[in-house]
């Protein structure tokens, strides 16, 4: 017997479970975001955010999609910042690299993001998020 899942059955019970997925860190929130075939964590620090980090790692264990390199993407974390262009620049990392082991968008990273919290996956921050701006502003429906 062969079972296979349609787009629309798997969505239909992401939907079910959206509820079980979105849940309070704290005073954070992480919402689940339909990217690449993935559902990416997103979490908001705030709740006056206007911009997002993307959280990196080598480790290509799900949720994650590649980026090249063997780098993968593991999750977002929404903040406060500006975009110039489609990278984003959180506050007081104005033309600043944030990639940095010991940055706090990096620490950030590795706080909260859950496949990037186990102390032996390396997880950094990027701010090329502004081609995903959209997708990450509302939760997978």
């Amino acid at each position: 017997m062969k079972f296979t899942v349609s787009k629309s059955i798997f969505i239909t019970f992401f939907t079910l479970i959206s509820s079980t997925l979105s849940h309070s860190l704290e005073n954070n929130q992480i919402h689940y975001s339909y990217i690449r075939n993935q559902f990416m964590p997103v979490i908001s620090l705030t709740h006056q955010n206007n911009g997002f980090i993307a959280c990196y790692s080598h480790n290509n264990d799900a949720p994650s999609y590649p980026v090249g390199g063997n780098i993968h993407v593991k999750g977002f974390i929404a903040m406060q910042g500006q975009y110039l262009g489609r990278i984003f620049h959180p506050d007081g990392y104005l033309h600043r690299d944030i990639s940095v082991q010991d940055s706090e968008p990096s620490l950030l990273c590795k706080t909260y993001i859950p496949s990037c919290e186990d102390s032996g996956v390396e997880c950094w921050a990027g701010g090329d998020t502004g081609g995903y701006f959209s997708a990450l502003m509302y939760p997978a429906q």
